[in-house]
């Protein structure tokens, strides 16, 4: 099997988290502090946001709904799609 290759912009890894049913990666990217949200299997980007500056790491919510991302000014908190609504969306369906 082929690895997946999941971003194609050099840039710094910061972090990375499975979500709790290991369908999606996470990853908090040094490129603008960028957390991303990856299809496991496919390697496609599902969601992106811009997040603070200094952010430092990430952790899913026990029910994959949400990502949190601390930072030195705090901890933000995003919604997070379902992998299968994230599909549905970059689909048009």
């Amino acid at each position: 099997r082929r690895p997946v290759r999941f971003s194609s912009t050099p840039c710094r890894v910061i972090s990375v988290a499975w979500d709790p049913e290991g369908e999606r990666l996470a990853a908090l990217l040094s490129n603008r502090n960028r957390a991303t949200v990856w299809n496991a299997s496919t390697g496609a980007l599902l969601q992106l946001w811009d997040g603070p500056v200094g952010s430092t790491s990430l952790l899913w919510s026990p029910d994959g709904t949400q990502l949190a991302v601390a930072s030195a000014a705090g901890i933000g908190v995003w919604a997070v799609g379902s992998a299968a609504e994230a599909s549905k969306d970059s689909s048009g369906e």
